[in-house]
C-alpha cells in the first residue's frame, strides 16, 4: 500500500478531520485517482473503524 494511503487511513481512524482534508486535497492535486482515495483510503479506514467498534475496541463519539 502506498504510504499516503496508509497515512490517510490513519488520519481517518484517529478522527483527525483537518489532516484528512489536507491529505485528500494533496492527493487530488497530485492527480491521484479519486476512486482510489475514496475506496482504498476513506472507505477502507471507515471499515476498520466499524470493525473495531463492533469488537468494543473503539468508541465513536456522537456529534
Amino acid at each position: 500500500m502506498a504510504h499516503w494511503l496508509q497515512t490517510l487511513q490513519n488520519a481517518v481512524i484517529d478522527g483527525d478531520k483537518s489532516e484528512v482534508e489536507s491529505l485528500v486535497n494533496t492527493a487530488l492535486s497530485q492527480k491521484q485517482p479519486a476512486d482510489e482515495i475514496l475506496y482504498a483510503g476513506l472507505i477502507a479506514a471507515m471499515k476498520e473503524v466499524g470493525e473495531r467498534f463492533e469488537r468494543g475496541d473503539f468508541y465513536v463519539p456522537e456529534g
